[in-house]
């Protein structure tokens, strides 16, 4: 994705949005219900660690079903479609004084600042018909308000228009991102660049966007990123951050489809063990430090986060 227009590139209509410095996740939905979790060039394990996005795993599941939903609903996906959401994985710090820290997360990207807590925002989505091999990029104007519809923000837009008057938008702009999430704004926090997208459907494979960066940014992907470490230490109280994070209704439906419906402790036994597979998967040493008295603690936590939301199921 974002590969460069050539100067014969058709003239519209385009739209620039926000370049987010994050890492690229991508969620793809194929033959059957399977949620399929990658980076930019290959599928992930999953418990293969790529910046802690287990721990945010449930929410990105439930928001994928919901808009692939809303695809189907609107005639954008057929019975038997493929679908491949390609989106910005971001966040995990910001520096201000009046925002409390969430010491689970690290920060995919530093320099940029946009949220303490790690949020997904889409830019792309293919789909590919039964009978269609290649599969077709969506125009944005034809899924963005399905994606807002679920929860899902994509990035910013800064303008819409014709191709010459977009591509010379000035690369260097306050972010617009932290502001979505109601943070207090940071002083120069400047955001990476744009990208300007033609705003039409295209096969997969043609040209459709052209990056403009600031400068600094220009050297690599992921300039700037930290790893994501998984042996670091972390309290009772942080990792119960992480509870409403790694217990939502994806989480209660894949409990339901293991053990059914109508055994309560069964379904908070499988809910439990999934958050706990999760979290040993992505922060084995902070999980296998606890005393037994606190993973008890932790374990009643999930129980009566699942509870809770069983209980607003039926409400």
């Amino acid at each position: 994705m974002g590969v460069a227009l050539p100067d014969t590139a058709p003239e519209g209509p385009y739209v620039a949005l926000e370049k987010i410095h994050g890492a690229q996740l991508v969620l793809g939905f194929g033959v059957g219900d399977m949620l399929h979790v990658g980076k930019r060039k290959a599928w992930l394990d999953p418990e293969e660690p790529f910046f802690g996005w287990q721990l945010v795993r449930p929410r990105l599941e439930e928001a994928a079903r919901a808009l692939r939903a809303e695809f189907e609903r609107n005639g954008l996906l057929l019975p038997g479609a493929d679908l491949v959401l390609y989106g910005e994985l971001y966040g995990g710090g910001y520096p201000h004084g009046d925002v409390p820290r969430v010491n689970a997360f690290s920060p995919i990207q530093t320099g940029i600042w946009y949220a303490p807590d790690l949020h997904w925002s889409p830019f792309a989505a293919l789909v590919a018909q039964p009978d269609d091999e290649g599969g077709e990029l969506l125009a944005l104007n034809e899924w963005v308000d399905l994606a807002g519809a679920v929860g899902l923000m994509l990035p910013p837009v800064l303008a819409r228009g014709p191709r010459a008057e977009l591509i010379a938008l000035p690369e260097r702009f306050l972010s617009r991102v932290s502001a979505r999430h109601h943070l207090p704004p940071l002083t120069q926090n400047v955001a990476e660049g744009y990208v300007l997208w033609l705003d039409r459907r295209m096969p997969l494979g043609r040209p459709m966007a052209a990056k403009r960066k600031i400068p600094e940014m220009r050297e690599a992907d992921f300039d700037g990123s930290r790893a994501f470490d998984p042996l670091r230490a972390l309290p009772l109280a942080d990792l119960l951050t992480l509870v409403p994070l790694l217990v939502g209704r994806a989480r209660l439906e894949s409990a339901r489809s293991k053990v059914g419906p109508h055994s309560l402790k069964a379904l908070l036994d499988e809910v439990e063990l999934d958050v706990f597979i999760d979290l040993e998967g992505t922060l084995p040493a902070a999980l296998s430090a606890l005393p037994r008295e606190e993973a008890a603690h932790l374990a009643r936590a999930v129980r009566l986060a699942a509870a809770g939301l069983m209980r607003g199921e039926h409400s």
